[in-house]
């Protein structure tokens, strides 16, 4: 992923990996579940950049 646009990290919390995605400016925007293993982590990552871009958007607030 290019810098200007974001980066995701794997980082370990209380054991699991966890994959956490922030936007140019540093601000966190996603972070994932746990993952035992650090390779699980990082194939979530490869799944996520795979499909997000032609992920639909479903409004299921109820304002």
């Amino acid at each position: 992923m290019d810098a200007m646009w974001g980066r995701f990290e794997v980082v370990e919390v209380g054991g699991e990996y966890r994959w956490q995605l922030r936007d140019a400016q540093g601000e966190l925007v996603a972070r994932s579940q746990g993952y035992i293993w650090k390779s699980a982590a990082i194939e979530a990552i490869e799944m996520v950049r795979s499909v997000a871009a032609g992920a639909e958007v479903v409004d299921l607030a109820t304002d």
